[in-house]
């Protein structure tokens, strides 16, 4: 599970955070993340709730919604600092979340529930590793000027 975490953390989510430093720092994925996964949340809680009346599950389902808030509150906390605090605080809940990911999909899903609950966990699952992302060191603040646009040269 551990070289799960290094690959997902070192070849896919840090190379990605890094190339998004001229738009958004890592905790702003994170954040778009947590807010689709709860978008999706609350659409598969709509989707069952159509089917049929809800049971304890529910309980499952708003647990998760306040540990998305929890995380969300979390991640806009964070300092500024290059080193990232979250990286080591939600270490062990990664790589399970991971693989919990990997195996819903595996396994498929055949309604409409299944599918928004596989995808609610994805978003989960990204929005943990983005925010266990440290800050890309030549990252631009949001106010500085970026580059203009292309002018076209006229013909002769």
């Amino acid at each position: 599970m551990n070289r799960l975490d290094s690959f997902l953390i070192g070849r896919v989510f840090q190379p990605t955070a890094d190339a998004l430093a001229d738009r958004a720092t890592p905790a702003d994925a994170a954040r778009c993340c947590l807010t689709g996964a709860m978008v999706l949340l609350f659409a598969r809680m709509l989707a069952e709730a159509a089917v049929k009346l809800p049971d304890w599950t529910v309980l499952i389902d708003l647990a998760a919604l306040a540990g998305g808030v929890a995380l969300m509150r979390a991640v806009g906390t964070m300092g500024e600092g290059r080193a990232n605090p979250l990286r080591e605080q939600i270490g062990r809940a990664r790589p399970l979340l991971a693989f919990i990911t990997i195996l819903i999909w595996a396994m498929g899903s055949t309604t409409l529930e299944q599918s928004l609950g596989a995808m609610q966990v994805t978003l989960w699952c990204a929005a943990l590793y983005f925010a266990s992302c440290d800050r890309p060191t030549g990252f631009r603040p949001k106010g500085r000027q970026r580059r203009g646009r292309a002018q076209a040269v006229p013909m002769r």
